[in-house]
């Protein structure tokens, strides 16, 4: 210690210094991260405090776009609440499309198979099952179920659809009331087992289905298997509803594009929201005029007609896309072109 040429008293304040820098060091480090972590902190409550920010900002503005989006008519609410009803039924629709077992549903049911492997090769297929009452009186009168599943098969007859939607029908009768010859009841304990989607014709087969409706179908959340009729009115375009009604009605009203407007924007198949009036009322505010009951009959046939045509259109665009190369080549339906 003596030939390095320092005291002993300077190198213990070397060494008392080395230390006092190491411990100030220390001390700074300590600083710059309890600084370090309360600027993190803050930039996080900062955050949060924009992430709510932007939260409200879109909330209001979805709310805005609902508002912007009301309906300001009767026949807009009307087709918003037909929309609705439509939406109920996609989850079922769309995974009976892709069920496998296509061959023992509807009228097949009953056949029994034995000793046969998977079926393989044959195209995804619908069963609809349509409920009705009776409209007419004596020898004029006729199945509403019937009538509707006339105008569905020729609607798909005209579209090319018929190798994938098959149908039936069936209907209820009124309390006291007797079935006509030959008249194909319907029997909800084995409807809802066979057939994919019940649609109800009018207003007393609605109420009919409601009431015997499965309860394992009212506990299952979006996978409602039956609907009426009505909701499928103004699934379509105006001009393309047009030509439909031009293709499936044998009389055809004398302004068939009015008949279409008339139809949309009325309730013929139902009767009328609160606040709505019904179909005569409705289609003659909304500029058609009813100038008898023969003139009515064919409105309530061509809504009927565009129902049935809307519902194929429906069920179609509902069509799986990785089950395309399941169908035959030559037996497209029309909007699975591409």
């Amino acid at each position: 210690m003596t030939l390095v040429g320092y005291p002993p008293v300077q190198l213990t304040t070397s060494r008392s210094a080395t230390v006092g820098a190491l411990r100030l060091a220390a001390a700074a480090c300590m600083v710059g991260c309890w600084w370090e972590r309360s600027c993190l902190k803050g930039k996080g409550k900062l955050d949060r405090l924009n992430c709510s920010r932007r939260r409200c900002r879109r909330a209001r503005a979805t709310a805005m776009s609902r508002f912007a989006t009301a309906p300001d008519s009767p026949g807009q609410l009307l087709r918003l609440w037909r929309k609705s009803k439509r939406d109920r039924i996609v989850t079922s629709v769309v995974d009976a499309w892709s069920r496998t077992d296509s061959l023992p549903r509807g009228e097949d049911a009953g056949f029994v198979f034995q000793n046969v492997g998977p079926l393989v090769g044959h195209p995804p297929a619908l069963w609809i099952y349509f409920v009705g009452g009776f409209c007419g009186t004596g020898a004029n009168e006729t199945s509403v179920a019937d009538t509707t599943r006339h105008f569905f098969e020729k609607a798909c007859d005209a579209t090319q659809s018929y190798t994938l939607l098959n149908c039936s029908s069936g209907c209820v009768l009124e309390p006291g009331s007797t079935a006509p010859p030959n008249a194909q009841l319907f029997e909800s304990n084995k409807v809802f087992s066979r057939y994919d989607l019940v649609v109800a014709c009018d207003k007393q087969s609605e109420q009919h289905l409601a009431a015997c409706v499965p309860k394992e179908e009212l506990m299952m959340q979006g996978q409602q298997r039956f609907c009426c009729l009505d909701d499928f009115v103004d699934t379509c375009g105006e001009k393309e509803q047009t030509q439909q009604l031009e293709c499936l009605l044998a009389t055809r009203p004398t302004d068939v594009a009015a008949a279409v407007t008339i139809c949309r924007t009325a309730r013929f198949l139902q009767t009328a929201l609160p606040g709505l009036q019904d179909g005569t009322a409705a289609s003659q505010q909304s500029g058609g005029r009813v100038d008898s009951m023969q003139e009515e009959d064919v409105l309530l046939e061509a809504a009927r007609a565009l129902a049935a045509a809307g519902l194929e259109r429906f069920l179609i665009s509902q069509f799986p896309v990785h089950l395309k190369d399941r169908l035959h080549p030559l037996l497209v339906p029309e909007g699975l072109e591409g």
